[in-house]
């Protein structure tokens, strides 16, 4: 299962189009006991969920994600490719130009910094968006993470 891919850190959103196999109790019991939230349609229309529906587009769109692969090894492979070229070469407006990976790098470090006893630093003004919100309490643009199977 993906859920043994995934750093004891990263806890992403697991997000479905509420498929029978994905609703069921003892999948969704599963998904729980990781420590993942789910996020699920209601009336299965993907309109429901557009930022999942918005990532997945641009993967597809820009990476070239759904094209059609000699092997499994290079799916995974472009995925992989793809994933870093969102995170860290795309630049969001939603984050004031910046990527999603510099966005949660920084966020990131300020909460180690934050967090320790002899630091009380609040971080910089420069990530700070026009409405005033703090980097990475955006939900337009999030760091993507590759879970394997």
């Amino acid at each position: 299962m993906a859920l043994r891919g995934l750093k004891q850190w990263e806890r992403p959103i697991h997000h479905s189009d509420r498929g029978c196999q994905y609703a069921s109790h003892a999948y969704v019991k599963v998904v729980q006991q990781a420590g993942l939230r789910m996020s699920m349609t209601e009336k299965n229309h993907g309109a429901e969920n557009a930022l999942a529906e918005r990532v997945n587009g641009i993967l597809k769109q820009e990476y070239w994600l759904d094209a059609n692969f000699e092997s499994r090894l290079a799916a995974g492979k472009a995925t992989v490719h793809g994933i870093n070229l969102y995170n860290y070469r795309r630049p969001h407006t939603a984050l004031g130009l910046r990527t999603p990976g510099m966005v949660h790098d920084y966020v990131k470090a300020n909460l180690i910094v934050n967090n320790s006893p002899n630091q009380t630093s609040t971080g910089s003004a420069s990530f700070l968006d026009r409405r005033g919100a703090r980097a990475g309490e955006h939900a337009a643009a999030p760091l993507l993470v590759l879970a394997r199977g």
